[in-house]
């Protein structure tokens, strides 16, 4: 096989893994499509806040998006036993993966310049991206650093921020942009060769983990006790309900939940939630009468958005875990304290739909406090926000039976995009209508959307049992 056909049958993996793909390419033509209306709303009524900013983020967000498939797929390939015996294999991947990430670089860097300029700062700032992405996948701890060097900086007045923009002033955009180049290229070149390890003890270590993530998250592995450490607080409230429940008298619903695996109970995203928005409250109170009010528009809806996505991630993977524990549910069907099999159906969308409004209430309740934090006043943009995410509560009422092991990270993926679309398309209203009524909307959509989940209870009520889950599956 010649070099141009084995690297070519080296990037057509990608497209190989067919749901995945096809996913990155509706995704790729949804960006597309708003990087287009962007363009076109633009020219019919001006620039909107930020309307650069989201074009770069959508055209070079698509870009990275294929390269973070392509480099995922990679490292799968490069198992220890390939990295040593197969010969050429390591370097193609590793020659792809940094044309791949050359390229994403240039092209932010490119699409910067025309509409920002300064081309230096832009072509090392797409590529201290590139080189982070590259890390970031090697040691899972880094994907933590954006959020401690953004909280620090708020904490201390932005004065980080305003002393590195001082001291690439001083210095001047030429030199920055000249040794800035070089330092991201040897930092790229690090990067790379820590992504695609070379054989050893610590390649099979991190090769043992890296497939058991990908087990656990295609749900070929059911959930495994303990797990991480710095993580055992989200636990917390599962552990406490447990306990309280095997001592007996506890409802149906309730026992019915312990039988679809800990990723059914919704006491870790209550946890999380509460957190977060302690921890936005105080990053919001900061931000108050700093920056300009673009920036603080900008940053609490994206606060908003990451204590709303927290019932998007419950209902998908507590759905998704329902498969992964047929058995523990078979056995529960035949237990004296399970509900009559004419009622299976009710107690299980029953106790999933209350646990998802639950926190769907919760989320609401939390995005105004980050309003009131942040703007010392409610918004009715929060609340249409909040009501667009109410159908995402439809998500646990599926036909079980009929469903096959899934990881539901599509979905996730899906979903947040959708999000930020949303709340984009929000901030331009409110930019180009300020009397928009924001109440009227939510409501409406509230309304429609307990239509669409009353609809889809009835369903899910009048079809056969669906538990043990997947036992019709294809």
């Amino acid at each position: 096989m010649s070099a141009t056909n084995a690297y070519g049958q080296l990037l057509g993996q990608v497209m190989r893994e067919r749901c995945a793909s096809r996913v990155l390419l509706r995704l790729t033509v949804f960006m597309a499509l708003c990087a287009i209306g962007e363009l076109l709303f633009a020219m019919k009524f001006g620039q909107p806040p930020f309307g650069p900013a989201i074009l770069i983020l959508l055209v070079g967000g698509a870009g990275y998006m294929w390269s973070g498939a392509f480099l995922k797929n990679a490292a799968q390939q490069n198992q220890p036993a390939y990295a040593c015996l197969v010969p050429g294999l390591r370097s193609r991947l590793m020659t792809l993966t940094a044309l791949l990430f050359a390229a994403c670089t240039l092209l932010t860097a490119a699409l910067t310049t025309l509409l920002y300029g300064h081309a230096g700062y832009a072509l090392v700032g797409a590529g201290l991206l590139s080189v982070y992405i590259l890390f970031a996948n090697r040691y899972y701890a880094l994907n933590f650093f954006p959020s401690v060097v953004i909280i620090a900086s708020v904490t201390n007045n932005n004065r980080p921020m305003h002393m590195l923009f001082e001291t690439t002033n001083a210095i001047g955009e030429p030199v920055v942009a000249g040794v800035g180049v070089i330092v991201m290229a040897l930092l790229g070149v690090l990067g790379v060769q820590a992504v695609f390890p070379q054989g050893g003890d610590r390649h099979w270590a991190w090769h043992r983990r890296l497939g058991r993530q990908q087990a656990r998250i295609r749900g070929a592995l059911a959930d495994v006790p303990g797990g991480a450490r710095w993580m055992a607080w989200l636990r917390l409230a599962y552990d406490a309900a447990l306990r309280r429940d095997s001592r007996g008298g506890a409802s149906q619903g309730r026992m019915m939940m312990h039988a679809l695996g800990r990723k059914a109970h919704d006491g870790g995203a209550i946890i999380y939630m509460l957190v977060t928005t302690l921890v936005m409250v105080l990053v919001g109170r900061e931000l108050t009468g700093q920056g300009s009010s673009n920036v603080v528009l900008v940053s609490s809806s994206t606060m908003q958005g990451c204590v709303l996505l927290a019932m998007l991630i419950y209902a998908v993977t507590a759905s998704a875990n329902v498969v992964r524990h047929s058995a523990e549910q078979a056995l529960y069907r035949l237990t004296p304290a399970a509900p009559p099999t004419a009622r299976i159906n009710r107690v299980l969308a029953g106790t999933l739909l209350f646990r998802s409004l639950r926190l769907w209430l919760l989320s609401l309740a939390c995005a105004m406090c980050i309003d009131l934090a942040t703007f010392g006043q409610l918004r009715g943009i929060t609340f249409m926000l909040a009501a667009l995410m109410l159908p995402v509560a439809g998500l646990v009422l599926r036909n079980y039976a009929v469903m096959s092991r899934q990881s539901g990270e599509v979905v996730t993926i899906a979903g947040t995009v959708l999000l930020v679309t949303a709340c984009i398309a929000a901030l331009w209203v409110e930019e180009m209508l300020p009397a928009f009524p924001w109440g009227w909307a939510g409501g409406g959509v509230l309304l429609a959307s307990a239509a669409g989940l009353a609809l889809r209870w009835r369903w899910l009520v009048a079809l056969p049992p669906v538990l043990p889950a997947g036992r019709l599956a294809r």
